[in-house]
């Protein structure tokens, strides 16, 4: 064996183990880790209840609420009291279908969004509130054919009576994400 290759092997193999040991003491990669990121986000929301399913037919007061019109107001205060974190203000709007005079229309409308925040405020909803009646002049259904009422034609035009609740406020918004911890 030659003297000059006996140091240079001892010396590999003190460099190969101390790597070795080095590659042993060093942390072991850590998965990425999911959590949970919390933000508070501006929304507008606008919430549609229909008008039939809220009162009696030709009604606007809340004597003229039908059972489910009071199931979906409870929803609708449920909703507002649970899925935002502030409410800056909300508008009512509400509308009707084309049949009758333009100005019993609006007046039937008007008189639906008041009731409806009456509804509101009397269980709490305290955020500043507008209501405001457009009768008909704002239908999302114009294809209806006929001019008297009619079962078929008052059931084509129902769409358009309802009254629109818009929300404006904050939501907390959650969204998992990964995060890399370093472990040392």
């Amino acid at each position: 064996m030659n003297k000059t290759t006996f140091p240079l092997r001892t010396l590999l193999v003190a460099m190969a183990t101390a790597t070795l040991a080095a590659c042993a003491s060093a942390p072991e990669p850590v998965a990425p880790q999911v959590v949970t990121k919390v933000e508070v986000v501006d929304v507008e929301e606008s919430i549609v209840l229909e008008s039939d399913a809220l009162f009696k037919f030709n009604r606007a007061d809340v004597e003229g609420l039908t059972a489910k019109g009071f199931v979906e107001l409870g929803e609708l205060v449920a909703a507002l009291e649970n899925n935002f974190e502030t409410i800056d203000s909300i508008e009512l709007v509400g509308h009707t279908d084309r049949l009758g005079s333009d100005e019993y229309n609006l007046v039937l409308s008007q008189q639906r969004a008041e009731t409806v925040k009456q509804y509101l405020q009397e269980r709490g909803i305290l955020a500043p509130m507008t209501a405001r009646g457009v009768g008909k002049a704002e239908p999302v259904v114009t294809d209806c054919q006929g001019e008297v009422a009619t079962p078929e034609l008052i059931a084509c035009l129902q769409p358009n009576r309802r009254v629109v609740v818009n929300v404006n406020g904050t939501r907390l918004v959650e969204q998992e994400v990964e995060i890399e911890v370093e472990v040392e």
